[in-house]
């Protein structure tokens, strides 16, 4: 794959073998070349037979990646690049660990090995960490499916940094629920079709050259259930950023923020 060092060009397209195009996060557009074995020939020709079992295995990481992805709705708007490869990259080193199966069989058994995204950042340019400097205490309940985040005292200069030129910000928190079984056949359980079932938790727009008090915020589950051990609830946490909108209501503003996934459990 090449990238162009020009940053002005601005064609984008297919061109015989080329193909042109652009991702978010990166400034210059990129080049690759089509081509390859067919199909067909990959698909039943058995020297293709160990990247058939790869294509499987990648497949399976996608799909847990994407669940992984819905489970992080309300927050995900707070990116500022394509994270989906990082997530896939990281389902494919959990799926690297099931040593029940065989290579191309092997599954992302999230529910074992879970504390590995904690901490994943949505960011790139600005992470959570470095706007709100002070760790946060999160209670997940799997009880009854609810999830309590407390915020310390925030104050601007010591623990609150906030770089863009706005005066409101508030905190969001989400969590949604995926469960084990995402693998080479991509089915998983209902639970993990539809892994949002709690609502965001909002704060109230804060001053961000005011000091803030501590307070928490709760989210909870339309069904109060007990999860089994092979679902893993991840919960997330954002900064948005408040402007005017169209009939003088604070609305979140467009591409400003951070997130990060805060904790799984």
């Amino acid at each position: 794959m090449a990238k162009f060092d020009n940053k002005t060009f601005e064609i984008t397209g297919t061109f015989g073998k080329i193909s042109v195009y652009k991702m978010r996060g990166i400034e210059r557009p990129i080049v690759r070349t089509r081509g390859g074995a067919s199909r067909e020939k990959i698909n039943k020709s058995p020297n293709f037979a160990l990247t058939r079992m790869n294509n499987r295995e990648f497949g399976g990481a996608s799909s847990a990646a994407s669940v992984i992805r819905l489970a992080l709705l309300h927050v995900r708007h707070l990116s500022d690049y394509n994270f989906s490869p990082r997530l896939s990259g990281m389902c494919r080193k959990i799926m690297s660990l099931d040593d029940s199966n065989p290579l191309g069989y092997r599954m992302v058994m999230l529910s074992t090995h879970r504390h590995l995204l904690d901490g994943f950042s949505l960011n790139k340019t600005t992470l959570f960490d470095s706007v709100i400097r002070h760790p946060l205490a999160c209670n997940i309940d799997r009880e009854d499916n609810s999830v309590t985040v407390n915020i310390p005292p925030l104050s601007p200069g010591f623990n609150l940094f906030l770089p863009w030129n706005f005066s409101l910000y508030r905190i969001v928190v989400g969590f949604g629920a995926v469960a084990d079984g995402i693998g080479y056949t991509g089915v998983s359980t209902n639970m993990g079709k539809d892994p949002i079932y709690a609502p965001a938790a909002y704060s109230p727009w804060l001053i961000n050259t005011q000091p803030q008090e501590n307070f928490t915020l709760t989210t909870r589950a339309s069904r109060a259930e007990k999860l089994p051990p092979s679902t893993t609830l991840i919960v997330s946490v954002g900064i948005e950023i408040g402007v005017p909108g169209m009939g003088g209501e604070i609305v979140p503003a467009k591409r400003l923020g951070c997130a990060k996934i805060l904790m799984t459990g």
